[in-house]
C-alpha cells in the first residue's frame, strides 16, 4: 500500500460510529456511500487497487490521504504529499499535516467533484491542550480566575495588528500585567 498507520493512531472503539457521507457536489444532498473504519486504525484514500477507497478522478494521487485514529480519541485526515492537494472546509491541508475532524467538516481531495461529510466525529480535547485538573470535591481547577461571575486573565504581553497596518505594535502595561 506504501502507507503505515503513525505510531500516534489506535484502534478505534467499539462503539466507534463514524462515517464518512460521500456526495457529489453536483447532484444534490442525497449521500450515495458511506465510508466506515470498521475496526481499522486508518482509512486510505486513491487511485490506486490497494487503497481503502479507490478514486478515480483525474486529480487524485495514487495514495491521496488518510483519515487516523488517533490515541486521544479523535480522527484526523492527513494529506500524503498528493500532487493536487486536500481540503477541509475549502481550506488546503499541508502535506503530512494532521487535521482533527470536526462534525460537519466538508473534505474534497484534488479537483474532485465528489465531497466527504464527516458524520458522528469523536469529541476531543484541542490539539496541544491540556484537560482541567478535576479537584477531590469533584469541581474543576482553571487558570483563569472568576471575580463576580466575570472570567479574568493575567496578561504579560499583547500584540495588536489594526486591519490596515502591515505590522503589529506590542503593547506591555506598565505595571507588567493586565
Amino acid at each position: 500500500l506504501g502507507f503505515e498507520d503513525p505510531e500516534w493512531s489506535a484502534d478505534p472503539p467499539a462503539t466507534d460510529k463514524f462515517c464518512l457521507e460521500a456526495r457529489s457536489r453536483n447532484s444534490g444532498d442525497q449521500p450515495h456511500q458511506e465510508v466506515r473504519f470498521n475496526g481499522r486504525r486508518s482509512i486510505v484514500f486513491g487511485k490506486s487497487p490497494t487503497c481503502q477507497v479507490e478514486l478515480t478522478h483525474r486529480t487524485i494521487s495514487r495514495i491521496h490521504a488518510a483519515f487516523i485514529y488517533a490515541e486521544d480519541g479523535g480522527v484526523y485526515l492527513l494529506d500524503l504529499k498528493s500532487t493536487n492537494g486536500t481540503k477541509v472546509n475549502d481550506a488546503s491541508l499541508l502535506p503530512n499535516q494532521r487535521r482533527l475532524l470536526k462534525e460537519n467538516d466538508v473534505i474534497v481531495f484534488g479537483d474532485s467533484d465528489r465531497s466527504y461529510t464527516v458524520r458522528n466525529a469523536p469529541v476531543v480535547a484541542k490539539s496541544g491542550s491540556k484537560p482541567a485538573e478535576e479537584k477531590s470535591d469533584g469541581k474543576t481547577k482553571s487558570a483563569m480566575k472568576v471575580k463576580g461571575g466575570i472570567q479574568k486573565a493575567h496578561l504579560l504581553h499583547v500584540l495588536i495588528k489594526h486591519v490596515d497596518s502591515s505590522k503589529p505594535k506590542t503593547f506591555r502595561p506598565p505595571d507588567g500585567g493586565v
